[in-house]
């Protein structure tokens, strides 16, 4: 049986599509997404619930820092975030339909759902869009509830579990650390791991149990010959990774 969760170590991530602000190509746009596809790199992408509850791809709880309308992505409508554009570019923030439309299997696209906390509205929804979908997929999160929802309704994708040292709520890092020294809960097939966090004898570890690592974020050369010391593979932004190794070119795949 072929591993469906392959594809997660044989080409760099690009984070939030293959994006370059100066170029009007701005982070989790469809235009970053298509330079990807282009290029063959698989895509790293946000989702979160809007107020209508669709799902949006948005790195951001809020959308000041890219649209300048201080407003959160759940407290607006699917008509009012298409009247928005990324960075003052031409692009609007995306629907992730429209994602999985433009991309159609051409590249993977890893999934980072944005819930911390108990609902699971947007696990459900999400479900019920990408079951349909037949390119791969790999689906992760920080919030370790969200990867244990998707774990108990036997989602068919590789999970993931993020790990890093962002705002989190205090008792979801206490979480991540007994479950990183266990994995009894979300039993990951994954872990993304904040590069400074790698450590070479817990990566060990991790790979003895089967355990793909990722390290993020990757921003440099010097970025990419350290997380590739540990890691399986990395999530990259802002720079052309040069360590491409023996990674197959997108025609080797197809």
């Amino acid at each position: 049986m072929a591993d469906d969760r392959q594809w997660l170590r044989e080409r760099p991530i690009a984070h939030r599509g293959l994006h370059n602000r100066a170029e009007g190509s701005p982070e989790n746009s469809l235009l970053a997404f298509s330079e990807a596809c282009r290029r063959g790199f698989p895509i790293e992408l946000d989702v979160r619930l809007t107020g209508d509850g669709r799902i949006a791809v948005s790195h951001d709880e809020d959308l000041r820092r890219l649209t300048g309308v201080k407003k959160r992505v759940s407290e607006i409508t699917v008509e009012q975030l298409r009247d928005l554009h990324i960075s003052g570019t031409k692009e609007h923030v995306p629907l992730l339909e429209d994602v999985l439309a433009l991309v159609n299997g051409q590249v993977p696209i890893l999934i980072e759902i944005k819930n911390k906390g108990f609902s699971k509205d947007l696990e459900a929804r999400l479900i019920s869009m990408v079951e349909s979908y037949s390119g791969e997929i790999a689906l992760e999160s920080f919030n370790p509830f969200s990867i244990l929802y998707l774990r108990l309704k036997k989602v068919r994708y590789p999970l993931g579990q993020v790990v890093g040292s962002l705002n989190l709520p205090e008792f979801l890092r206490r979480l991540l650390k007994k479950i990183l020294a266990t994995n009894a809960s979300t039993k990951p097939d994954f872990l993304s791991l904040e590069l400074n966090e790698l450590s070479p004898a817990a990566v060990d570890r991790w790979k003895q149990q089967g355990i793909i690592v990722i390290a993020w974020p990757v921003k440099s050369e010097a970025d990419e010959k350290r997380a590739l010391k540990f890691a399986d593979n990395f999530i990259f932004s802002g720079y052309e990774p040069t360590q491409l190794r023996d990674y197959p070119s997108p025609d080797a795949r197809s």
